[in-house]
């Protein structure tokens, strides 16, 4: 039997027309409890038969969300108080016992960690958003595009691509998410090309490099 975070729970000595007698000193065939531990009771019939029941309340942990890890589209949910019964939910739908997510939307997303009795919740927001580390333009329909994935969230957003010298050769933006690998319409050599980000004034800037294949 469990019990919840400043819970009570219900507990049955399940025969009837019986006389009982509770660990807790009570007389009635149901007890409701706000304790964990174990709890017996004494059943007597009618013939004065005895038979002791024992029931063992334990305590849920309500959740506590230390920290998210988001690393591009991988999200790891950590808590400071793991617990073998808490569940994961990026959605606050569908939840799973592992903590990590794979391929999570971009933008603004918010964490859920349950009890599997339902009755203790910790969620946060996180920002998740992700970079490709190459692409290749090379007009196979495939790969042909380097953008942000998340980026048309966030309506501020600006993206700077630079190459290697320094020299700002593109700008992505909400409402153009995508470089296909051109400067003044000419496509640029395989190199590797630095980028920085700022999806929000209210958010630091993010700097990193991804490389373009031909």
């Amino acid at each position: 039997m469990f019990l919840c975070p400043s819970g009570t729970v219900p507990l049955d000595a399940t025969l009837t027309g019986m006389s009982y007698l509770w660990s807790n000193g009570a007389t009635s065939q149901q007890i409701v409890v706000s304790n964990p531990g174990l709890y017996t009771v004494d059943i007597t019939n009618t013939y004065n038969c005895s038979k002791t029941k024992s029931i063992t309340v334990i305590q849920q942990l309500s959740p506590d969300i230390s920290q998210v890890q988001v690393v591009q589209d991988h999200v790891t949910i950590e808590v400071s108080n793991p617990q073998d019964y808490f569940e994961y939910s990026i959605d606050g739908i569908e939840y799973q016992s592992d903590p990590e997510f794979w391929n999570v939307p971009g933008g603004y997303q918010t964490v859920f960690v349950r009890n599997n009795s339902l009755c203790g919740l910790d969620m946060e927001t996180i920002i998740v958003w992700a970079t490709p580390k190459f692409f290749t333009p090379n007009g196979d329909g495939y790969n042909d595009d380097w953008e942000v994935k998340g980026m048309e969230v966030f309506p501020n957003a600006e993206v700077v691509i630079f190459n290697r010298f320094g020299k700002p050769i593109y700008t992505l933006n909400a409402t153009n998410p995508k470089w296909n690998g051109t400067y003044s319409d000419t496509p640029l050599p395989a190199s590797d090309y630095w980028f920085s980000l700022k999806l929000d004034p209210s958010i630091p800037e993010i700097r990193g490099h991804f490389t373009l294949k031909r």
